[in-house]
Order: structure tokens, then sequence, then C-alpha cells
């Protein structure tokens, strides 16, 4: 049991105290010439214990000691004038001494004006308490741009503050009878480790916003250094350096498991996509998570004082403030902790609300975020950062059975809500996606987690990417992922146009694909045909450079995608560091219906992507809300994965698969001709014509979607190839979607 040194102050100057009453009492010499010396002890000993040991408000304890400390250095001079002598030898002697030395009269003054001061200064504290904290609350300055406050906040070494709890025990505040809330893998996440297997880290956070960049490496040594900065407890956290095990487990698709052999059927009229594959039994997830050794937290029994002393303070500021709360429990998150109170029901919340600040300045906190009220409870969440945080490693929840059993057609690990629990959402439920934050705050590590999910959990046949990246530099990491649809990630602006024109013409030929074999959706189809339609996500880092020369074509595609892709099995992820009107329109959120908001400058652009405030309360490095096809938004830690890993996981899925992937000028040709004005249907002989006779001659297999796969050529042509062959009688026509029949 850990001896408290409270209890061990409380003994020894209850015990100085009743021995020097006790000798007073029965007259001792000594003690009665000291006169003033044995109770100025007293004092100065139950002045410490009370400051630093107690909650009694810091300004109640100051008055009433420098009362006591001035009244008993004026205690000789009012004995002479109310009893003519002094009771005391030592206070006869100071009398003596004033009236015959200059010097010490001068000092015995002085020591009076300043007990006098220390005490005139503390009455003025005391009675201006109240009126101090008003003057915080009304005090805004909107002369400070939010870059300014954003520097402010993270520029000071907020541990120092919040060290040993020295501003809750200068507080008077009540006890109060909380327990945590502990997530049911909380054993699982903190590991016991020894006292010798601790090892300091010494970092510092730099938050020059000229320094911050979205390349990756830049980006996570931000966040490694945000999260393990902690200068004085640096022994409150240690490194577990372990091997990761990949094990070799299966992964099977359940969907797939569940087909009725007997209900298959040969796909109808499937000549409207080059796309198409054939069923795959097992897929591995294990195989791909890269190997990384990562540092574990321990938790202790000083965490648990500080949270609590954390609602000690909430609680007095909101007293002082006329509302009344109880702390009903607290729940601590990776990166944050949430105070869940209760509150009276004729207190206006916005007046909670409106006291962010003033909680913030008591708990010494660099942002807190309230939640007035907590979706779904009757009580109010206060939010504000843990001293020690965590980074929540993607490779960790890769592994972890929420997300190899999610049965999800595209699972996306978002990280770890703020009770521990993993989230993880399927992208063609969402079905089209947002993700917009400040530079520096984690969206492009978002990006990377969003790639590397669906990569380890589908194989290239399942699931088919089309990435653009403006800036160039952010997603050359997959150049080599196989499951690009084309040869090289997209740079250019007209490439881009083209990829979204391509897409809509894509949606056009699934939907034929779907009523020609009477499927409403591609999971139906899919299930039920040996030849399946892959997934197609298309992922735009930053569309901000794109919307400056082509929002036309963006909007227009986008209305048409998001009202009908996601039967077809079509996703938009669009991205974005400048969360702007002007880049954020109307018309792109009101397609994109899921969002990611990181944290932002103001409150403004937090309504932008979320049509609420919040993210302007984000702590940044990875600290999201999520918003679900317009559900209320949930605060997230996310997950991390580094540059390393990233390549890792790229090596190893194209050293496992091979696909065959196209030039970007020869899958959008089509889409480009059509853009220059140059029709080619007055082509009448096609050279591929002879050589796409020989192949259905000796494959006895004709489709537009065939010809597309093996000649490499767009659809446009192999279909206008079927066409010409029905017209020379070559293939029979296409009667009520039955296969066309060969006549040579």
């Amino acid at each position: 049991m850990k001896f408290n040194i409270k209890i061990f102050h409380y003994i020894l100057s209850t015990f100085c105290t009743f021995l020097i009453v006790f000798l007073y009492l029965i007259q001792n010499s000594l003690l009665i010439s000291l006169g003033i010396f044995p109770w100025l002890a007293i004092e100065s000993i139950w002045f410490f214990v009370l400051k630093f040991d107690t909650y009694i408000d810091k300004k109640t304890i100051n008055l009433l000691f420098s009362f006591l400390f001035l009244f008993t250095a004026l205690l000789p001079l009012l004995e002479l004038l109310f009893f003519g002598s002094n009771f005391f030898f030592i206070n006869k002697q100071i009398v003596t001494l004033m009236e015959n030395e200059v010097a010490f009269f001068v000092l015995y003054i002085l020591l009076i004006i300043f007990f006098f001061l220390y005490f005139l200064l503390s009455l003025i504290f005391y009675f201006n308490l109240i009126k101090d904290s008003i003057t915080i609350e009304k005090s805004t300055d909107n002369n400070i741009s939010y870059a300014n406050k954003f520097v402010q906040n993270f520029v000071g070494n907020m541990t120092e503050n919040r060290k040993k709890g020295n501003i809750v025990k200068s507080l008077n505040l009540p006890e109060i009878d909380i327990k945590p809330f502990i997530p049911e893998d909380h054993n699982d996440i903190v590991k016991s480790i020894d006292e010798e297997s601790r090892i300091e880290e010494e970092t510092q956070y730099k938050n020059n916003e000229n320094k911050y960049d979205e390349s990756n490496d830049i980006l996570n040594l931000e966040l490694a250094n945000e999260i393990y900065e902690n200068e004085e407890d640096k022994n409150k956290y240690v490194e577990d350096v372990e091997e990761i095990e990949c094990k070799n487990s299966e992964f099977s698709d359940e969907k797939y498991e569940e087909i009725n052999n007997i209900s298959k059927k040969e796909p109808k009229n499937i000549d409207n996509s080059e796309l198409l594959y054939e069923k795959s039994d097992k897929f591995s997830i294990d195989q791909f998570i890269p190997e990384s050794i990562h540092p574990h937290f321990v938790s202790n029994e000083d965490d648990i004082k500080v949270i609590e002393e954390k609602g000690r303070i909430i609680l007095k500021t909101l007293r002082d403030f006329g509302i009344e709360s109880k702390l009903l429990n607290y729940i601590k998150g990776p990166v944050v902790t949430r105070f869940e109170l209760e509150i009276d029901e004729k207190i206006n919340l916005g007046k909670l609300i409106n006291l962010e600040k003033n909680i913030t300045y008591n708990l010494s906190a660099e942002k807190i975020r309230i939640l007035a009220p907590i979706p779904g409870k009757k009580a109010v969440g206060i939010e504000i950062p843990n001293e020690i945080k965590q980074i929540v490693y993607f490779t960790d929840l890769a592994k972890t059975e929420e997300f190899k059993n999610s049965n999800m057609h595209l699972p996306f690990i978002l990280g770890k809500d703020i009770e521990g629990k993993i989230q993880v959402t399927d992208i063609s439920k969402s079905p089209h996606l947002l993700i917009a934050g400040r530079t520096g705050s984690g969206k492009s590590v978002c990006i990377n987690t969003l790639i590397a999910s669906l990569v380890i959990a589908n194989p290239p046949e399942k699931v088919r990417l089309l990435l653009i990246d403006p800036k160039r530099v952010e997603l050359s990491l997959y150049n080599d992922l196989p499951h690009l649809l084309t040869d090289e990630i997209i740079i250019f602006p007209e490439d881009a146009s083209a990829a979204l024109k391509w897409l809509v013409a894509e949606m056009e030929n699934r939907y034929a694909i779907l009523k020609d074999n009477g499927f409403r959706s591609i999971e139906d189809f899919n299930q039920s045909m040996d030849e399946r339609l892959p997934y197609l996500v298309l992922i735009i880092d930053e569309f901000y450079a794109l919307m400056q020369t082509s929002q036309k074509i963006i909007e227009d595609s986008l209305i048409h995608l998001s009202a009908m892709a996601r039967a077809v099995g079509i996703h938009l992820i669009f991205a974005t560091q400048r969360p702007s009107a002007e880049v954020v329109t109307g018309v792109i959120k009101s397609n994109l219906p899921s969002r990611i908001a990181f944290q932002t400058f103001s409150k403004t652009d937090s309504r932008i992507i979320l049509d609420t405030n919040g993210a302007e309360s984000l702590l940044g490095n990875g600290d999201m809300l999520f918003s679900f096809a317009g559900l209320p938004p949930v605060r997230i830690q996310g997950a991390f994965i580094s540059t390393n890993e990233v390549r890792e996981l790229v090596k190893k899925i194209s050293q496992t698969y091979k696909t065959e992937r196209k030039a970007i000028n020869e899958l959008f040709a089509d889409v480009k001709k059509e853009e220059n004005g140059y029709n080619d249907e007055f082509l009448t002989d096609d050279p591929l014509y002879p050589q796409a006779v020989e192949i259905i001659k000796k494959e006895r297999k004709v489709s537009a979607s065939y010809l597309q796969r093996r000649l490499k050529i767009g659809y446009n042509r192999a279909a206008r190839i079927v066409e010409q062959m029905e017209e020379e009688g070559i293939i029979s026509p296409l009667i009520d979607g039955k296969k066309r029949e060969i006549y040579i």
C-alpha cells in the first residue's frame, strides 16, 4: 500500500502544535520567554500543510494566514498599547531594541509593512475572485487570427502548468465519487511491464506553420513528436519492444460462400464492362500486414488521480458561475478524456457552452470540446486532452477480429473512439466521402490508412482504384500497386477530368449489365454470377487544384455519380486541406454524405465540412470527427501508418499479384476523343476486325467486354466490331438477353 505524504504532514503538524501548547500550559520558561516566535512557527507549519496538501481555495488560505502573520508580528506593540507592558521577555526585548537601535526599528517596520501588503493583496484577490472570472468569460480576442490562436495554444509546455496538479490544489474543490469507464479491451491495451524496461524519450513538438508539410515523412515525425512530448513525466510511459507475429490465417468472404451453386447463371449481355473477373475462393489478410515494433503505454495510479482532480476543477468552475452539476463518470480515450456531467434541467445549455474559455483556462488545457448534450444521453460532455497521448497504430488494428470479421465489402479502419473501441466503416455504405482539414492535421495519413485498408482486405479483382494526385508526391508510393486501374497515378487535370467522365460511362455500362441480367445491385450480381464486377474507388487527394481548372466537369460528374454509382459499386473519396466555400461548394457537400473533419482554423471551416461546429477544437495529428451518411459526428483518434509501412505493404502485394493495368491515354482514349470532337463511328474497316473474327472463331465466345480484354481497346470500339459482325451475319442478334450464336 502506498503511503500518503499528506497524512504524514497532518500528523507532524498536529504533534508540533500540541507540543508547543503543552509546554505553554506547564509554564515552560523557555517558551514563555520566546514570545511571538512559537506562534509564528505554528502558523508557518499549518500554512504549508493547508496550502499544498488540501483542496481549500488558495485565496482563502492566503487571506487567513496573512492576517495571522500580521497580528502576530504586531503582538509586542499591541501588548504595550492595551496593557502598558509586555508579558513575554522577547516582546520586551523587541520593544527595547526598537527604542535604542534605529536599524532594528527600521527592520521591524519593514517586516510589518511586508505582512500588511501581503494581507492587503490577499484581501483584494479574495473579493475580486468572481469579478475576475466574469471578465475572463467576456473577454474575446476577435482581432487575433485563427492561425495565431492555434500557435499560441500549442507553443507553451502544457505539462509544466499541469505538473503535480498544482492548479487543482489551489482551488476549493468538492470531493467526488466517480468511476472510470474501462473498455472491454483495456487489459489488452495496457500492458504491465517491469520498471527496468522503461526508457526515456525526449522530443520537442514543432508547431511552426511554415514547417508543416503534407508529405508523409514530415507528418509522421510531427505526429510522433506530439504524441511523445512530455518532458516532465517521462517515466509515465514505456516502450514494450515486441516482434509482431504474422498469423497465417486465411480470410474467406462469407458472401461468396453463401452462393447457391444451383442458382448460378451465365451472365447475359455482358458487353458493357471490361472489368469482369472470375471468382476466387480465399484471401489472406495477415500476409500483407507490415511487421512493425510499436511502443505500448503503462497505466498507473497517478493518471487516475490527475483525471479526478481535473473533474473537481470542472465542477468548481461551473459552480462559480452558478451551474450546479454532478459528475457521472469519465471515459479515457487514447488522446482525450470525456467527463460526463448531469446538470439541472432548468439550466440553459448555451450558458455552459459560453464557459469553454473559462474551463480551458482553469484546466490549463490546450483545447477542450463541450458536447451539450451528448447525443443519445441525458448528460453533458466535456472532452479534455490527456497528458500522455497514445498513438493508434494501423497495423495493430488490422490484426484485430473487428477488422478481419467485419464482413464489409470495402472496410476502412478509422481508428479508435473515445471509449477505446475500434472503428471500422464500410465505404460501400457511405457511399461517398469528403475528407478535409488544415495542413498537418492528419489528412494524408488518413488517406494512406484508407488505401491500406482496402487493399489488404480485398484482392485486385475485387477492388480497383483510380488515384488522382494533383500535388504529384502524396500518392506516388502506390505506383506499383496491383489494384490500380491505370499504370501510374493520375496527376494532370485533363486526365482527372477524363477519369471522372470515364466513371460516368462505366456506371451506365454497369447499369445495362444489371438490367439485362435482372439484378438490382452489384452485391446481388456478384453473389449469383461466376464472373464478377469489381468495386471501383476514386480517390482525389487534393481536389482544390482541380477545382481551379475543371470545376464544372467535377461537379457535373459528381452529380451523376453520387445519385446512382453506389448500386453499381463505384465510390468517390474527395480530400482537401482548404475547406473553404470556394472549394467545398454546395454541390460537392450535398453529394458527399459522409464526412471526416480534421482540425480546422475556425468554426466557419468546421461548418463547411460538417455543417456544425467542433472541428476547430480538435487537437490535430489524427484527431477527427467522423459523420457517417449525415449522422451526428463521432470523435475518433485516427489510425497511424508510417511511410515505411506503406512501402512494405505495396511491396508485399505487388509481389503476390500481377494484374494488367492500362495506360492512362489508352483507358480514357474514347473519352478524350469525344472531348476533342473526334468521332470514329465513321470508320468502316477497323484494322482489328479480322483479328477479332479469328478470336471468336477460335474461342467460340463473343461479347464487347471479351473483345476489350483480348484486343485491349475501349468499349465503344469493341461494341462497333460486334455490331459489324452482326451485320455481316457472323454472329446472331442479341434477342431477349440470350447469348449470341456464332455461325462460322
